[in-house]
Protein backbone atom coordinates (compact mmCIF):
# COMPACT_ATOMS: atom_id res chain seq x y z
CA UNK A 1 0.00 0.00 0.00
CA UNK A 2 2.54 2.88 0.87
CA UNK A 3 3.87 1.81 -2.91
CA UNK A 4 0.78 2.69 -4.11
CA UNK A 5 0.06 5.72 -2.25
CA UNK A 6 4.10 6.83 -3.25
CA UNK A 7 2.96 6.63 -6.94
CA UNK A 8 -0.09 9.27 -6.03
CA UNK A 9 2.71 11.51 -4.53
CA UNK A 10 3.43 14.74 -6.11
CA UNK A 11 7.21 14.03 -6.55
CA UNK A 12 6.57 10.61 -7.83
CA UNK A 13 5.69 11.66 -11.42
CA UNK A 14 8.83 13.33 -11.17
CA UNK A 15 10.85 10.39 -9.66
CA UNK A 16 9.06 7.78 -12.32
CA UNK A 17 10.97 10.40 -15.20
CA UNK A 18 13.82 10.52 -13.35
CA UNK A 19 14.02 6.36 -13.67
CA UNK A 20 12.73 6.56 -16.99
CA UNK A 21 15.73 8.86 -17.62
CA UNK A 22 18.06 6.25 -16.17
CA UNK A 23 16.96 3.33 -17.62
CA UNK A 24 17.10 5.02 -21.48
CA UNK A 25 20.58 5.94 -20.65
CA UNK A 26 21.51 2.40 -19.35
CA UNK A 27 19.99 1.11 -22.60
CA UNK A 28 21.95 3.20 -24.95
CA UNK A 29 25.25 2.19 -22.49
CA UNK A 30 24.74 -1.16 -22.94
CA UNK A 31 23.59 -0.56 -27.04
CA UNK A 32 27.17 1.11 -27.84
CA UNK A 33 28.91 -1.25 -25.29
CA UNK A 34 27.28 -4.10 -27.77
CA UNK A 35 27.91 -1.88 -31.05
CA UNK A 36 31.40 -1.50 -29.91
CA UNK A 37 34.13 -3.60 -32.34
CA UNK A 38 35.56 -6.16 -30.58
CA UNK A 39 39.20 -4.48 -30.64
CA UNK A 40 40.83 -7.80 -29.22
CA UNK A 41 39.01 -9.76 -32.05
CA UNK A 42 39.86 -7.44 -34.66
CA UNK A 43 43.62 -7.34 -33.76
CA UNK A 44 43.98 -11.14 -33.38
CA UNK A 45 42.41 -10.69 -36.78
CA UNK A 46 44.66 -8.38 -38.10
CA UNK A 47 47.74 -10.50 -36.69
CA UNK A 48 46.83 -13.24 -38.01
CA UNK A 49 46.59 -11.79 -41.89
CA UNK A 50 50.05 -10.48 -40.87
CA UNK A 51 51.68 -13.35 -40.07
CA UNK A 52 50.11 -15.20 -42.86
CA UNK A 53 51.24 -12.85 -45.34
CA UNK A 54 54.57 -12.94 -43.53
CA UNK A 55 54.97 -16.69 -43.78
CA UNK A 56 54.15 -16.18 -47.42
CA UNK A 57 56.50 -13.70 -48.22
CA UNK A 58 59.47 -15.58 -46.21
CA UNK A 59 58.80 -18.94 -48.16
CA UNK A 60 58.22 -17.07 -51.46
CA UNK A 61 62.34 -15.25 -50.21
CA UNK A 62 63.60 -19.29 -49.66
CA UNK A 63 62.08 -20.69 -52.59
CA UNK A 64 63.85 -17.59 -54.76
CA UNK A 65 67.20 -18.22 -52.80
CA UNK A 66 67.17 -21.61 -53.58
CA UNK A 67 66.35 -21.09 -57.05
CA UNK A 68 69.48 -18.72 -57.46
CA UNK A 69 71.46 -21.71 -55.58
CA UNK A 70 70.43 -23.85 -57.91
CA UNK A 71 71.27 -21.99 -61.02
CA UNK A 72 75.24 -21.15 -59.51
CA UNK A 73 75.38 -24.46 -58.47
CA UNK A 74 74.79 -25.28 -62.21
CA UNK A 75 77.12 -22.68 -63.11
CA UNK A 76 79.72 -23.52 -61.27
CA UNK A 77 79.56 -27.05 -62.65
CA UNK A 78 79.19 -26.56 -66.15
CA UNK A 79 82.43 -23.68 -65.62
CA UNK A 80 84.42 -27.19 -63.55
CA UNK A 81 83.85 -29.15 -66.53
CA UNK A 82 85.17 -26.62 -69.10
CA UNK A 83 87.98 -26.07 -67.04
CA UNK A 84 88.86 -29.63 -66.79
CA UNK A 85 88.29 -30.17 -70.19
CA UNK A 86 90.43 -27.01 -71.03
CA UNK A 87 93.44 -28.53 -68.55
CA UNK A 88 93.07 -32.04 -70.18
CA UNK A 89 93.73 -30.77 -73.69
CA UNK A 90 96.52 -28.45 -72.57
CA UNK A 91 98.12 -31.43 -71.51
CA UNK A 92 97.51 -33.19 -74.73
CA UNK A 93 99.06 -30.51 -76.43
CA UNK A 94 102.17 -30.25 -74.04
CA UNK A 95 102.37 -34.44 -74.69
CA UNK A 96 102.32 -33.57 -78.65
CA UNK A 97 104.93 -30.75 -78.65
CA UNK A 98 107.09 -33.23 -76.27
CA UNK A 99 106.95 -35.54 -79.08
CA UNK A 100 107.74 -33.23 -81.57
CA UNK A 101 110.56 -31.14 -80.17
CA UNK A 102 111.99 -35.32 -79.28
CA UNK A 103 111.07 -35.85 -83.15
CA UNK A 104 112.99 -32.73 -84.07
CA UNK A 105 115.99 -33.37 -82.01
CA UNK A 106 116.25 -36.37 -83.59
CA UNK A 107 116.05 -34.99 -87.28
CA UNK A 108 118.38 -32.44 -86.14
CA UNK A 109 120.58 -34.97 -84.85
CA UNK A 110 120.14 -37.09 -88.24
CA UNK A 111 121.14 -33.46 -90.39
CA UNK A 112 124.24 -32.78 -89.05
CA UNK A 113 125.51 -36.44 -88.99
Amino acid sequence: REEAGALTCPRAPQEIRELQAQLQEQHIQVEMDISKPDLTAALRDIRAQYESIAAKNIAEAEEWYKSKVSDLTQAANKNNDALRQAKQEMLEYRHQIQSYTCEIDALKGTVSA
